[in-house]
């Protein structure tokens, strides 16, 4: 079984299976609920409180038992073919527990290609370190959790955007490392359009245009990205930023030293 939150809720029987849609959002909830502590208790309390808050059923305890029920028959079709009473998802007095490898949940499987491609880059294999990270980042479908709305989903979509976003600057900064500018401006770009005020993925963005021969555009990152600082902020750039942008001007020899060390 493969579980994804890193996009819209989806299970299917394998990881290259053909993800199926949950047919209802509550069972949605309930499966990434559980699945963001695979093999850990919770209470039914806080599934209700976190599914439903303030506006719960009137029975909210009868009510997850029903939606609970279904999920467990969803999952059984999808992975066995055949809907039925045995499966990962198991009643434990006073709750539910999801008994699967935290693996086949596609953000805990993100988090072990992190740290295992941190550890490689600590050890100077850099190339072995981006290919992790490349896998990794493959896994995101799209916005986490894209097709739940409620306090406990906008929390755990804002934790796994931060993980992603750190996760795709030290994909940058390796692919930096390996020659491999060209490829990621791209994904840079979009990620400081998005990120406008965020000065590390600024500082990428523009030591990965000047190591691309494009001092000038380096020089426009810079001037935009403190605009928006002074505008919306009322503050300029920080001294790392300062920093490089002294260096871009005088096309210090440095930049394309550090951009070779695997601790970037």
């Amino acid at each position: 079984m493969h579980i994804q939150l890193l996009g819209p809720v989806r299970v299917s029987a394998l990881r290259s299976g053909t993800p199926h849609l949950l047919p209802s959002a509550k069972m949605r909830h309930l499966l990434a609920l559980l699945a963001w502590k695979p093999n850990s208790f919770v209470s039914d309390d806080e599934a209700v409180a976190h599914i439903w808050g303030e506006e719960h059923p009137k029975d909210p305890r009868a009510t997850l038992y029903t939606w609970a029920s279904r999920l467990r028959r969803h999952i059984g079709t999808v992975t066995s073919g055949r809907p039925g009473p045995d499966g990962p998802l198991v009643r434990r007095d006073g709750g539910y527990m999801l008994l699967t490898d935290p693996s086949d949940v596609d953000v805990h499987e993100l988090r072990r290609l992190v740290r295992a491609s941190r550890a490689a880059r600590h050890a100077g294999r850099v190339e072995e370190a981006y290919e992790l990270l490349d896998d990794a980042l493959g896994r995101a479908c799209g916005v986490p959790l894209a097709d739940l709305s409620s306090p406990w989903a906008d929390r755990a979509r804002w934790s796994m955007e931060l993980e992603l976003l750190t996760a795709r600057l030290q994909h940058a900064q390796l692919a930096l490392a390996s020659g491999r500018c060209q490829e990621v401006l791209a994904v840079l770009v979009e990620l400081a359009d998005r990120h406008p005020l965020d000065e590390a993925v600024a500082e990428i963005l523009i030591r990965a245009l000047y190591l691309a021969g494009r001092q000038a555009d380096a020089l426009g990152r810079y001037r935009l990205t403190r605009t928006v600082l002074v505008d919306q902020l009322g503050q300029e750039p920080g001294p790392a930023l300062r920093d490089l942008h002294d260096m871009v001007l005088r096309r210090d020899p440095v930049l394309s030293q550090a951009a070779a060390d695997p601790g970037c």
